[in-house]
């Protein structure tokens, strides 16, 4: 499946929101907007963490385009070449 554009206007961002073990929090932006789309309820003990949490609300919130007739038609005739055992004779 492919993005959408307006899929692609759509980020995550970490902000540092508090003080103590646990300080930083995700928020779901969309370009050009100053607020929010989703903030996270939880606190998490990194960046990274907060960042991977955001990552999975965003993949949530991103509608998916179905792919062109052509890409399936071609995923189509790959798995049908594979299950044959010709994909192994085109790919060496």
């Amino acid at each position: 499946m492919r993005l959408s554009k307006e899929a692609l206007s759509i980020s995550v961002v970490v902000r540092r929101v508090a003080i103590g073990a646990a300080p930083f929090a995700w928020e779901v932006h969309r370009a050009g907007n100053a607020a929010p789309i989703d903030v996270s309820t939880d606190r998490f003990r990194s960046m990274e963490a907060a960042y991977a949490a955001g990552q999975v609300r965003l993949a949530a919130l991103i509608p998916k385009r179905p792919s062109s007739p052509v890409a399936r038609a071609n995923r189509m005739w790959a798995a049908r070449q594979a299950e044959s055992g010709g994909l192994d004779a085109l790919t060496m």
